[in-house]
């Protein structure tokens, strides 16, 4: 829970809400958590949309900035507050639809409550209609309907004095009836407070909402799919910031169809624009991206430079905390691609607490699992296998058939790494493994004709091994004819 709170801080901080920052911190000691405390003081609140939300038995004040995706918080009022956000946003532009949009840090601050609502809803409308930009920092809080109205809410007195304890020139909105003194301003309706703190924002940008809808789209196709879609974009008319956003994600397609030249040489430029404007897409989204560049480094076997970046990026603190597991473990994988599986076990373990840091976290514990058996199979460490392969597939959701695909592939490719072949092939055959047989989704993986897709591929050729080393040569053989 320290670590959560420590990232949720350091955000706040650099948010420019160092009050609040301290709140988050509450009790906890040490070097890092002074620190934070330390800057707090010089922290001055930013021209951006913050709501006054209560986080635990606080009041705080929480910067929003809206990035394009799907919300991953657990929290359901949040959930709530921003869909009706979105639903109201649509209403007051008059558009049928507009691409999702997810607040940083949702997964770690989840606040109580839907007064969230009316400060999401500027943020969004900020984010689509860009040219209307805040004077001064605007905080604000109410719960919101579906057409606009803004609505009393509770825990008013907290709020209030959260807003009070930062730095900054702000605009601070409340519900009708909720003004403590002159110092706050009442709205009844979303178009109100829109007037006072954004001025006029009659439509959503045409451009943005036009790459944010393509860049979202993109990333749900297959790769040449995706590489056709990006490279029929104009980015002309685009500010450099959209430009390196767009050949990002073309690199990103482009490396993963093996194309990674290409990929290098656009991630590299876009990497250049990124680097010195990581406010302009938000510290999450650069981070990401960041890492991106990364990837393409290490499908080009540059190892040693993905190495230096990597331990250089981690021994900062990272904005996601999804981010900082997937820098970890390409570190890890740098690691295994030099052959050193035991250091790549070392480096992934560091993982393994911030899996419980939140619902969404612990959902992709597997994939981390899945990496620590192998490793340790192989670097020839049997009892730390065993307990990384029983922990993968308990972690493993029944019904999780993508899931299933790589926990079989990473127990199978484990077990034969060890040369415990007769193990590998009794599991693929229905037998249990730590008491646990694999389903049927897994089982099937034999039954094709023809094998042609990553993981199954890599896990046949496991099998084939496996057979061959068991003197079954034509069985061996007839299982490797039918990889494509």
């Amino acid at each position: 829970m320290s670590t959560a709170r420590l990232i949720a801080a350091r955000w706040l901080l650099e948010a420019g809400a160092g009050a609040s920052a301290c709140t988050v911190l509450h009790g906890i000691r040490g070097r890092e958590a002074n620190d934070i405390r330390e800057a707090s003081a010089h922290a001055t609140l930013p021209r951006s949309v913050c709501a006054l939300v209560v986080h635990g038995n606080d009041g705080l004040v929480f910067p929003l900035r809206p990035r394009v995706g799907l919300p991953i918080s657990t929290s359901p009022d949040m959930l709530a507050a921003c869909a009706t956000a979105a639903c109201a946003v649509r209403t007051w532009f008059g558009v049928r639809s507009l691409p999702a949009l997810r607040l940083e840090l949702e997964e770690l601050l989840s606040v109580s409550g839907t007064s969230l609502g009316l400060p999401a809803a500027l943020a969004f409308v900020s984010h689509f209609a860009p040219a209307s930009i805040p004077t001064k920092a605007v905080l604000a809080t109410g719960r919101i309907d579906g057409d606009g109205r803004v609505l009393p809410v509770s825990e008013i007195t907290s709020k209030l004095r959260a807003a009070d304890a930062e730095e900054g020139d702000r605009l601070v909105l409340v519900p009708k009836g909720q003004r403590a003194d002159e110092r706050q301003l009442e709205v009844a309706t979303l178009a109100e407070a829109i007037s006072l703190a954004l001025g006029p924002a009659k439509h959503p940008d045409p451009s943005l909402v036009a790459l944010d809808t393509l860049l979202e789209r993109a990333r749900g196709l297959e790769a040449h799919d995706a590489v056709a879609l990006l490279s029929a974009l104009d980015v002309t008319p685009l500010s450099s910031a959209d430009r390196a956003r767009v050949e990002l994600e073309l690199g990103t397609a482009l490396r993963h169809l093996g194309r990674t030249d290409e990929a290098a040489a656009l991630h590299a430029n876009a990497h250049r624009v990124l680097s010195s404007q990581r406010f302009v897409v938000g510290a999450e989204t650069a981070e990401r991206y960041e890492l991106e560049v990364w990837l393409t480094a290490m499908d080009h076997f540059r190892l040693d430079e993905a190495e230096i970046a990597l331990s250089s990026r981690l021994r900062s603190p990272f904005m996601s905390v999804r981010n900082e597991l997937r820098g970890r473990g390409m570190l890890a994988q740098v690691a295994s691609m030099r052959g050193d599986f035991a250091h790549a076990v070392r480096i992934r373990q560091g993982n393994l607490p911030l899996h419980g840091l939140s619902d969404d976290l612990s959902r992709v514990l597997p994939g981390t699992l899945c990496y620590l058996a192998l490793d340790s199979a192989r670097a020839g460490e049997v009892e730390r296998f065993v307990r990384y392969a029983e922990a993968l597939l308990r972690a493993t959701p029944v019904g999780d058939v993508a899931q299933w695909r790589y926990s079989a592939y990473a127990l199978v490719r484990s077990l034969v790494a060890l040369g415990r072949d007769e193990e590998a092939i009794a599991w693929m055959a229905g037998s249990e493994f730590a008491e646990i047989a694999a389903p049927s989704s897994v089982l099937s993986i034999l039954e094709s004709d023809a094998i042609a897709t990553h993981p199954e591929t890599s896990l046949v050729r496991a099998l084939v091994r496996a057979w061959a080393r068991q003197g079954e040569r034509e069985r061996a053989q007839a299982l490797a004819d039918r990889i494509v």
